[in-house]
């Protein structure tokens, strides 16, 4: 087969597979617990819109991931990520994503990327209803839009602490955390 041909073929096969992690990320961010919108019938087309805004500021900022991001660049992309969200402001509760859906949109998607060894190990990782319950985090759910950026600092540094006895970064320990926990559900045959 000719360089061309296995250079498109390798294109369409990025971004094909790009595009289902950018699905399964929205779907995972938007569609859990309470609802990010105010109101039950919001027309499909305001929430198209929002997706394809998320779907393109989550492939811009991946960019920003192909080097390496640290934890204070990394939680500023949250706040910037979340602050683009007000432009929805008619369809979301609150006026925009609440923190923790976007810090869910952005480290699922990162997750993704990186697992696929297309950037460097991010920062920081999901923090979901899994992972939030092995913590024992008492506070707001992630759904929550009471789940505010302070939270999110409290969750990482209570998270760090658990990887650094494990002698990991939080990206690994949670990968291999909630593999854990997953298999073990899958075992009981309470499958997610």
């Amino acid at each position: 087969m000719s360089k061309i041909k296995m250079e498109f073929m390798d294109n369409d096969i990025k971004f094909f597979i790009n595009n289902e992690i950018l699905t399964l990320s929205l779907r995972a961010g938007l569609s859990r617990g309470n609802s990010a919108y105010n109101k039950k019938n919001i027309p499909d087309q305001d929430k198209k819109e929002l997706k394809n805004f998320l779907r393109n500021e989550l492939t811009k900022y991946s960019q920003d991931y192909e080097d390496k991001v640290n934890e204070e660049e990394h939680i500023n992309n949250i706040k910037k990520l979340r602050e683009g969200t007000s432009s929805y402001d008619k369809i979301l509760k609150g006026g925009k994503l609440g923190f923790g859906r976007v810090q869910k949109l952005l480290n699922l998607y990162l997750k993704y990327l990186w697992v696929l060894n297309w950037i460097p190990e991010p920062p920081h990782c999901p923090f979901d209803r899994i992972i939030l319950d092995d913590i024992k985090w008492a506070g707001p759910n992630w759904t929550d839009s009471k789940f505010s950026e302070r939270d999110y600092i409290t969750v990482l540094e209570k998270t760090n602490k658990i990887a650094n006895k494990e002698n990991s970064s939080i990206a690994k320990w949670e990968l291999k955390r909630w593999n854990q926990i997953i298999k073990k559900d899958y075992r009981k045959g309470n499958i997610i």
